[in-house]
């Protein structure tokens, strides 16, 4: 999990950082291999859910490419 300083004070970072790491436990079918995410400041704006199902849609568009 990686986040710039642009998305504000170091409580925002972790904060955002902690959200994607919960996204990432929650996947069901995760990828064989290594992922790398990084944090927008728009991520502490959207819902958990709207994030979640974005990122479930996206590993599997991944997978089957």
């Amino acid at each position: 999990m990686a986040s710039r300083k642009t998305i504000g004070i170091a409580v925002k970072r972790n904060r955002a950082k902690r959200l994607l790491r919960e996204l990432v436990r929650g996947v069901k079918d995760k990828p064989a291999g290594s992922l790398i995410l990084v944090a927008r400041a728009s991520l502490l704006e959207r819902n958990f859910a709207g994030v979640k199902k974005e990122l479930e849609q996206c590993l599997k568009n991944w997978q089957s490419a």
